[in-house]
């Protein structure tokens, strides 16, 4: 069941958190939107939901007009960021509580509960209540609760935000598993880049009340629309640069000293400004006495993290760029303080934007 927007726009007073947006989630897709705090995520799943109405524009269901339909009788269900479980219910009455507001048969209501307590593993706590059940037995009730009317749509609001690291990445790979069974349209909200990674197959990217780009995860991050998303999505380092040449196979982009080549394709003019965009990743550190090539720069922050070490450098110009590599056994190559070359690891992986 796909979910289509249409000119939506939501406003509040002199604010407007929703603004013009059109767009289609494809039938039994996960779609993540994806963006900072009050970007309007959250305002637009509630807008599907029908927890509010748009000022203009409508929402369809499966090609179906449902702005001004009610929340309860538009079959969707939704996670909300706190679960909102009854704690007056035990499990079993809360995962069976929307089927029971339906007026469902008794027979289908002890069914669907039990076949929904089987699909998220909670079959041996159904007589305890929230306060007696972990976050992420939460998390799975509030999940079964959800999907016990068989919604034609699924809507998750950032459900994962009070759960540790290892109970998330956890969670993140159960539900989409569960998603996945099911083949249901589900709207995923999160401002976590590495949680819509892991959920999504398609990602909308949201900045001030608008989706600014819309696409697989992996194109999303190899190929940021503009400069916003480019930092969101990553944490990109940004060099400012001016165009030296102009040739067949990209372009040579001058900063200070030092030419960049770069396989980029875009209409740009000798002496144009630009911004080269480059991923931590995509940047090489090497020591100050090899090659000739790079930025001259000083190593002022090093973090392990795991197989990975973060490293912050400050150029001869003041410049500050991230680089990111995987962390050799038993060894830092950098220290604080050392001096160092930074170089591009691989030039087709960079995006120029024009200023």
């Amino acid at each position: 069941m796909n979910v289509e927007l249409r000119g939506v726009t939501k406003r509040f007073g002199e604010t407007t958190a929703i603004d013009d947006i059109s767009y289609a989630v494809p039938a039994k897709r996960l779609v993540t939107l994806l963006g900072p705090s009050g970007c309007g995520k959250t305002t637009l799943l509630r807008l599907v939901a029908g927890f509010a109405a748009p000022d203009t524009g409508d929402v369809l269901l499966g090609g179906e007009v449902i702005t001004h339909v009610p929340s309860n009788q538009r079959q969707i269900g939704m996670v909300f960021q706190n679960y909102a479980l009854f704690p007056h219910m035990t499990v079993e009455r809360n995962v069976s509580f929307g089927l029971r507001m339906r007026h469902a048969p008794a027979s289908l209501v002890a069914r669907r509960t039990e076949e929904t307590l089987d699909l998220v593993g909670l079959r041996g706590l159904r007589d305890r209540y929230p306060h007696q059940l972990s976050g992420g037995q939460q998390q799975r009730a509030a999940l079964a609760r959800a999907l016990a009317i068989q919604p034609r749509v699924l809507l998750l609001d950032e459900p994962f935000g009070a759960l540790d690291r290892k109970l998330r990445l956890q969670m993140q790979v159960d539900v989409k598993k569960i998603i996945r069974q099911l083949g249901i349209t589900t709207v995923f909200v999160t401002h976590d880049q590495e949680e819509a990674f892991t959920m999504s197959d398609l990602i909308a990217v949201m900045n001030a009340g608008r989706i600014v780009q819309s696409g697989a995860p992996m194109e999303i991050y190899d190929k940021p629309k503009d400069s916003f998303v480019a930092d969101f999505v990553g944490g990109s380092n940004f060099i400012p640069v001016e165009v030296a040449e102009v040739a067949q196979d990209g372009l040579n982009l001058r900063h200070g000293t030092v030419v960049f080549a770069v396989p980029w394709a875009a209409d740009m003019l000798v002496g144009q400004r630009a911004v080269l965009v480059v991923r931590p990743e995509n940047l090489r550190l090497v020591q100050a006495g090899q090659g000739s090539g790079g930025l001259a720069a000083t190593v002022t922050f090093v973090r392990p993290i795991g197989p990975l070490l973060e490293f912050e450098v400050e150029t001869a110009t003041g410049m500050r760029l991230k680089v990111a590599s995987v962390r050799a056994r038993d060894a830092l190559p950098f220290s604080l303080g050392d001096a160092a070359r930074v170089e591009l690891a691989d030039p087709q992986a960079c995006t120029v934007f024009a200023v």
